[in-house]
């Protein structure tokens, strides 16, 4: 039975990294409608938000935190704080979202919930236009690189190309790689 709820999320992913949004939503409906695991549930509420931000869906949004917070089992576990953190930065609460994550970083017991944190950073930093400050968060993040499994090295890559083209540095950056 686990087994099936993790092929599942797999398959919600696969379509979150696709880009089918609408297709998504419509099977995170679906399951959040039927009988299934608070946990579960979190999870579904949590990759409803990413699609419908990636969606520019930004007021819908609004609508879903409530059911993700009164479903968080603790405020201080680093899950928690990282889905804290996430629901700050979509509700444009960006110093309070960088605070979390930071703390995130500190308290992190893994690698992979150091890279969401640092991410996370990185992300905040974007939105608030410090462009100077993120070459240095995307340096940390590949000083452990080998630890990084597919799905992060593929965001992680998003991230850099989101960067380099808001930022104004993909011709320069790009001259430079086809140069070394």
């Amino acid at each position: 039975m686990a087994r099936l709820k993790l092929k599942r999320k797999e398959e919600l992913l696969e379509l979150f990294y696709r880009c089918q949004f609408l297709e998504l939503l419509d099977q995170i409906e679906e399951g959040i409608n039927s009988s299934i695991e608070k946990s579960i549930s979190h999870e579904l509420l949590w990759i409803k938000t990413n699609a419908l931000f990636e969606l520019h869906r930004i007021d819908e949004l609004g609508a879903v935190f409530p059911s993700i917070e009164e479903q968080l089992p603790c405020k201080n576990c680093e899950n928690c704080l990282f889905t804290t953190a996430k629901l700050s930065y979509f509700k444009g609460e960006h110093e309070t979202s960088e605070q979390q994550f930071i703390k995130l970083i500190e308290l992190a017991s893994d690698h992979h919930m150091r890279f969401r944190g640092l991410l996370g950073v990185g992300q905040v930093m974007r939105s608030k236009l410090q462009f100077e400050k993120i070459p240095g968060v995307l340096q940390e993040i590949s000083s452990h690189s080998d630890q990084l499994d597919e799905v992060e090295r593929i965001t992680l890559l998003l991230f850099e190309g989101q960067f380099y083209s808001d930022s104004g540095r993909v011709a320069t950056e790009v001259k430079h790689y086809l140069q070394g």
